[in-house]
């Protein structure tokens, strides 16, 4: 199965749409999928274009899209992607104490019971933290996300008189139903301690699943630009 292709001439020379201002041919089109999307994407040739420099496609139906340059294809994406807000601590943070965190209750909770639930497969791209009081001189917080009840490798530390952190550098893979939550814990405090903590952690939408029934997009604008 393959892409539908539409060109929208609007009245314009067959050859291609109409130039910008850098001498660029403009080629506005649209796209209606088919109900088997293959993973990668779907392969499309952009008539009047020999080389691409540019495509805009605007979302739809609650999904993104991106150009494969290399290989040519159109790309779909779960919508829905940004902050995934938490629910934080608020007061004081008992040491040597783990707590759990959700997207509900910013109370101390010791148990693992309230979870953001992944509702498709994507990244979570990273952890930002934020704590009113610091922990204090030779006192860390460490916070560790956490994926269907096990650490993963994105951790931030708060230590001392630093009040915010955050990592950028690791990321988690999850799939559609993956649960995750927060971790902290404080260790060798004796006064003062972490207080009031805060924090967010940012989502990527990966793409739909392979063989994913798309008929219903029959109509996604394309604007592409080249040569």
């Amino acid at each position: 199965m393959s892409l539908t292709v539409t060109y929208k001439q609007r009245g314009i020379s067959p050859k291609f749409a109409g130039h910008d201002t850098a001498g660029r041919k403009i080629v506005p089109m649209s796209v209606a999928f088919d109900d088997s999307y293959p993973t990668g994407g779907e392969a499309i040739s952009i008539k009047h274009l020999n080389v691409i420099d540019n495509v805009i496609i605007e979302p739809v139906n609650g999904y993104s899209f991106i150009f494969d340059y290399d290989n040519e294809k159109i790309k779909v994406l779960y919508g829905g992607g940004g902050i995934i807000p938490l629910a934080g601590i608020q007061g004081t943070i008992t040491h040597t104490q783990t707590n759990f965190i959700g997207p509900v209750d910013n109370a101390e909770n010791t148990t693992e019971d309230v979870y953001w639930v992944a509702p498709c497969a994507g990244t979570i791209t990273a952890m930002y933290a934020y704590v009113k009081t610091a922990p204090g001189t030779g006192e860390t917080l460490t916070l560790t996300i956490r994926k269907n009840g096990s650490n993963t490798t994105n951790v931030v530390a708060i230590a001392g008189t630093s009040t915010s952190g955050n990592d950028i550098t690791h990321t988690v893979t999850v799939a559609a139903g993956d649960r995750i939550t927060v971790s902290s814990v404080e260790t060798n405090v004796s006064s003062p301690a972490a207080a009031d903590l805060s924090l967010s952690l940012m989502f990527l939408p990966g793409e739909v699943a392979s063989t994913t029934d798309l008929s219903g997009l029959t109509d996604v604008r394309v604007l592409a630009e080249g040569y």
